[in-house]
């Protein structure tokens, strides 16, 4: 009995994340990944670059969760824009952090990868709309 109350409560759980696009899960993802890298690097003394990574990574989970919430198409695709200029920033933060071997270089191609992949789906969604606009 008290196994089929946990089921319904992770599928609640679940719910709660599904009403997300997966685009939007993917930045909160990054989001707290990055959260994650600027404590680690706090304990080791690193506080400007991290704390700048931190305010361009987080950012771009909230964009996107923006870009799920708005009227238009054009809106919608203005946040987006945006979002990837965001990521932009976070990769530049985290190529200094590695070049000043503030990461190692396991670290910084993990989080990198996430950032490269995001921001490639992202430019790879507003090809598909120009492309779109030019046949349509």
């Amino acid at each position: 009995m008290n196994q089929d109350l946990e089921k319904k409560e992770l599928s609640l759980n679940e719910l709660s994340v599904e009403h997300d696009s997966l685009t939007v899960i993917k930045g909160k993802q990054l989001a707290l990944r990055i959260i994650r890298m600027s404590l680690y690097l706090k304990q080791k003394g690193e506080t400007v670059l991290s704390e700048k990574a931190l305010d361009s990574g987080t950012e771009v989970g909230r964009l996107l969760r923006c870009a799920d919430n708005v009227e238009t198409i054009s809106e919608y695709f203005e946040e987006l824009k945006k979002a990837v200029y965001k990521i932009e920033e976070t990769m530049y933060w985290l190529e200094l952090l590695y070049e000043s071997r503030r990461l190692s270089k396991e670290q910084f191609d993990s989080i990198y990868k996430d950032c490269k992949g995001l921001s490639d789906e992202l430019k790879a969604g507003f090809i598909g709309k120009f492309d779109k606009e030019k046949t349509g």
